[in-house]
């Protein structure tokens, strides 16, 4: 993700290919590749605290967590979450996808920063941000897959 003069993308071009193939130039406005950036780690983040939140909610009410992967990966709840983080480091509990929780909070933090203060709806990642939070203050350094067993074994039945 890149916002700048189309000169620049292209003289930049060889070095941002080093770091991946997908290149996006967002137009010539200063900001629109870090806006992007932030916007699309909040769906992540989001995308994998609910996803947590439901299969929690199937595990414990009796249903097999790989069987719940195969339904929604072919279904309309499927996300980035339960086709990659799921099956290839919650589904195996060896959680090592390279990224601590911490990294996850301030992702989702700055969106939430950003989005209160143009005015924008934040309420969702709010409420996402505030539980990835709680596992980041307890265990900052632990992978952000983690998530999952957080969610799952928090009791909020009394809530």
């Amino acid at each position: 993700m890149f916002s700048g003069k189309e000169f620049l993308f292209k003289r930049v071009e060889p070095v941002l290919k080093s770091f991946g193939n997908n290149l996006f130039n967002l137009g010539v406005e200063t900001g629109h590749g870090q806006r992007m950036k932030l916007l699309n780690n909040s769906l992540i983040h989001t995308a994998f605290a609910i996803t947590s939140e439901a299969l929690a909610f199937g595990e414990k009410g009796g249903l097999d967590m790989k069987t719940m992967l195969d339904v929604i990966n072919v279904s309309s709840g499927q996300n980035f979450a339960s086709q990659h983080f799921f099956p290839n480091h919650v589904l195996t509990e060896t959680y090592d996808s390279a990224a601590q929780i911490s990294i996850s909070d301030k992702d989702i933090g700055l969106f939430v920063e950003e989005a209160r203060a143009q005015g924008t709806g934040h309420t969702v990642a709010k409420a996402a941000s505030g539980v990835i939070s709680m596992l980041a203050d307890q265990s900052p350094d632990v992978d952000q897959t983690m998530i999952y067993p957080f969610i799952r074994d928090w009791d909020q039945s009394e809530e």
